[in-house]
């Protein structure tokens, strides 16, 4: 499951692990891009890994399990030297929840996330609405908020946000509407 992250030119840390509470472990069902921790998995997310299995046929990990290490978010950032994420995207299909409640708050400044919120959305945006951050808008299948003490910043060009001079999340969609934030449109 790694190595394809990996090997994807990014300029950013990748690190082969699980991020939640530290000195735990979780188990995951291996199903490509479906991979989920199996204490946090839905049955309908269940039903999707077992009814896409027929496009992993030659895949002889698919449906298998394995343990992995998880560590916290702030014991990562602390070992790349920061405690401050200007833009967090978090995709981890189902257990987004559970990310989100291991966050050390109190130690860690994250502006912007985009949040995948297929499952559990509900109690998503209450947690992270009780967490200071504003809704923008919504993707297919994502969310982004937005730290509400630096929600002023925020610019919406046509295919990215811009927080300062920082480029924060690239989207090639049509221009979106963003409500109840102070903001300008610019074509770049």
């Amino acid at each position: 499951m790694f190595s394809p992250i990996a090997s994807v030119n990014r300029n950013c840390y990748a690190i082969n692990c699980c991020l939640g509470y530290t000195n735990t472990s979780l188990t995951f069902t291996l199903a490509g891009f479906l991979s989920s921790a199996d204490a946090v998995i839905t049955a309908r997310h269940r039903n999707r890994i077992n009814s896409e299995s027929i496009k992993f046929k030659n895949d002889k990990t698919y449906n298998n399990t394995v343990t992995v290490q998880c560590y916290s978010l702030l014991d990562v950032l602390i070992v790349i030297g920061t405690r401050k994420v200007d833009y967090f995207s978090l995709d981890v299909e189902g257990a987004e929840l559970y990310i989100l409640e291991a966050i050390d708050w109190n130690q860690i400044d994250i502006d912007v996330f985009t949040i995948e919120t297929d499952q559990h959305r509900d109690k998503i945006m209450s947690f992270m609405k009780d967490h200071g951050y504003k809704w923008l808008t919504h993707l297919t299948g994502d969310d982004i908020l937005v730290n509400d003490a630096t929600s002023k910043h925020f610019i919406l060009a046509k295919h990215e946000y811009i927080y300062g001079d920082r480029r924060c999340y690239s989207n090639p969609r049509e221009v979106l509407e963003i409500f109840g934030l102070p903001c300008e449109h610019n074509d770049m």
